[in-house]
C-alpha cells in the first residue's frame, strides 16, 4: 500500500468517525440520517410511516421533508424493548 493510499484509507476513516459523532448530537434527523445512524433502512422507515407505525416523526407539508426528533426515536426504541422473562 502506498503512502498516498494509506493518507486517503486514514482521511476516509476519520471523515465517517467524524459525521457519525456530528449526527449523535443532532436533534433532528432526516430518515437517511437515522438509517446511517441507527441501521433502519430508509425503505423500512417509508413503510413504517405509511403503516403508522415506527418512530414520530415531523412533516411541515404534505410534501416536505420529513425529520425525526432523537426523543422520538430514543422513545420509539425503548418501547420496542424486549424483557427476557426469567426461567
Amino acid at each position: 500500500m502506498s503512502d498516498e493510499q494509506i493518507r486517503e484509507a486514514i482521511q476516509s476513516a476519520f471523515a465517517e468517525v467524524a459525521e457519525m459523532q456530528m449526527l449523535a448530537v443532532k436533534p433532528m434527523l432526516t430518515p437517511a440520517e437515522v438509517s446511517k445512524l441507527y441501521g433502519i433502512a430508509e425503505s423500512t422507515l417509508e413503510k413504517m410511516r405509511a403503516a403508522n407505525r415506527g418512530p414520530a416523526y415531523s412533516q411541515l407539508t404534505a410534501k416536505g421533508k420529513i425529520l425525526y426528533s432523537r426523543k422520538a426515536i430514543d422513545t420509539w426504541f425503548e418501547i420496542q424493548a424486549i424483557t427476557p422473562r426469567a426461567i
